[in-house]
């Protein structure tokens, strides 16, 4: 039995004779399609949180007033909170604090200026439980992120401010605690006098 040949026509359409079998046609390669970054994306995805001390919701005290300033605390946790080094670099706290969010504004022109409550040498503000003194915490090299950094204007028509205060955490039978803050601290008489029940801060 002959072998069957493959007849091939050159450009001049002459025809040739080979012994050659037809070469398999390779199947394509798929096309690959790229995403389109716009696909898919939508106004109501929030961005993500910032990594840092935010107060857990479902608590805020009453306003308290002394001369032309108001403050209110906003919100409390023991955690272990979130510092930032003085190269502004954040990493998390090897041992946990008691953290309260302290809320101040000024209700009046003339009202004073805002510094960090619990500062480096000093602190404007104190803690007790049932008559005990809670010391408070200070971060070697490091505050907890969410601190204020500078003095800040506390005028009527100035947003409030809010300062994170960070203190030793309280025994397990602790109850409410009582945060003093001195009016002296933005220039005014007397002192800002909050109670927060523990359900506040025992979750």
């Amino acid at each position: 039995m002959k072998d069957r040949k493959e007849v091939v026509k050159r450009p001049n359409d002459q025809p040739v004779i080979s012994d050659e079998a037809p070469k398999p046609k390779l199947p394509l390669e798929p096309k690959r399609i790229q995403p389109d970054p716009e696909i898919g994306r939508t106004n109501d995805i929030p961005p993500p949180r910032r990594a840092g001390n935010h107060p857990p919701e479902g608590f805020a005290s009453d306003w308290v007033r002394v001369g032309k300033v108001q403050t209110r605390v906003v919100g409390s946790a023991v955690t272990r909170p979130v510092l930032v080094d003085l190269k502004g670099r954040e990493f998390l706290s090897s041992e946990p604090a008691l953290l309260i969010w302290v809320e101040a504004r000024g209700v009046e022109a003339g009202a004073g200026q805002l510094r960090r409550w619990i500062g480096a040498l000093e602190s404007a503000a104190s803690l007790s439980s049932d008559g005990t003194i809670l010391s408070p915490v200070r971060f070697p090299a490091a505050v907890a992120v969410g601190q204020l950094d500078r003095a800040t204007k506390l005028g009527p028509t100035d947003p409030a401010v809010v300062d994170v205060l960070a203190f030793a955490v309280p025994e397990s039978g602790a109850q409410s605690l009582s945060l003093k803050l001195a009016g002296s601290h933005v220039g005014e008489t007397g002192a800002f006098t909050h109670v927060i029940p523990a359900s506040a801060w025992k979750k």
